[in-house]
């Protein structure tokens, strides 16, 4: 992410008078890339039932850290690149979620956002899945 997205901290460095708080979580903090993606109770629902449903067994809570933990997990490299592609998709389908209420001030229906952001990990990972995959991995795909 390398700090590039338009949030609303970022967009007051051009001196725009703005509302700089959170839209999905009606707070008043500023919205930055670590409140917007893990520390916003909107989107943290969303992580919390990605990593419950990908059984997920993690603590972080930035985005840095979570790319940090999965290039030093020790895990089989499907599971990895599962892992990856969710948090890829989850972050992609919040993004669209926080401008459309932003823009035009409409909000996504949870479970809609939810299912996006697995039917776009299963496309994914369907993409790149290895030749040798073993059971193990093939069962638990299939289960998710």
């Amino acid at each position: 992410m390398l700090q590039r997205l338009k949030t609303k901290n970022r967009v007051k460095i051009y001196r725009l008078e703005i509302d700089s708080s959170c839209h999905l979580c009606n707070s008043n903090v500023e919205e930055s890339v670590d409140h917007l993606f893990f520390a916003c109770s909107f989107t943290r629902e969303f992580f919390d039932l990605v990593k419950n449903w990908l059984g997920w067994k993690t603590s972080v809570q930035t985005i840095e850290k979570a790319v940090l933990w999965l290039g030093k997990a020790r895990m089989r490299k499907l599971k990895r690149g599962v892992y990856t592609a969710a948090l890829a998709a989850l972050i992609y389908q919040l993004w669209i979620c926080r401008n459309l209420k932003l823009c035009e001030g409409k909000e996504n229906n949870r479970r809609v956002i939810f299912q996006q952001v697995q039917n776009v990990t299963k496309n994914r990972v369907s993409c790149i899945w290895p030749k040798k995959a073993s059971n193990c991995d093939k069962v638990w795909f299939d289960s998710l």
